[in-house]
């Protein structure tokens, strides 16, 4: 059954792969964001991750692919990244990661409407990225 929700004028799932994909393009931009942070320290890193961002948002299948796909291996590199916060928080150290996979999956979400010509259909993607 075709995705309603999928980009206009593709074929569905013609924008490459389903979920699995979706969450390739999404640990892509997780992994830019993460190199960005110390000990790796790669902050020019931070200029590509918004566009990493919005291809895993456009390109994926739907909606629901694209929240998952950004929002699961943001999650997984915070808990990395909030590690240290272990032997502080251990109860509130994955929901923090939870919570901080949260923003760029809304980034995404925001960047779909922007990019198909739904309500955000007039405003560029970059003006949309730049806002959130």
């Amino acid at each position: 059954m075709p995705d309603a929700e999928a980009a206009p004028g593709a074929a569905p799932g013609a924008a490459g792969g389903g979920f699995a994909a979706s969450l390739l393009r999404g640990g892509a931009a997780a992994l830019a964001m993460a190199l960005a942070f110390l000990p790796v320290g790669w902050w020019p890193l931070v200029l590509a991750w918004p566009a990493l961002v919005a291809h895993a948002a456009i390109t994926a299948r739907s909606r629901r692919a694209a929240f998952l796909g950004l929002w699961l291996p943001h999650a997984i590199a915070w808990l990395v990244l909030d590690a240290w916060l272990i032997d502080v928080a251990a109860l509130g150290w994955p929901l923090l990661a939870m919570y901080m996979g949260l923003w760029p999956a809304l980034v995404g979400l925001l960047v779909r409407p922007a990019r198909s010509g739904g309500p955000l259909g007039g405003v560029p993607v970059a003006l949309v990225l730049a806002a959130a």
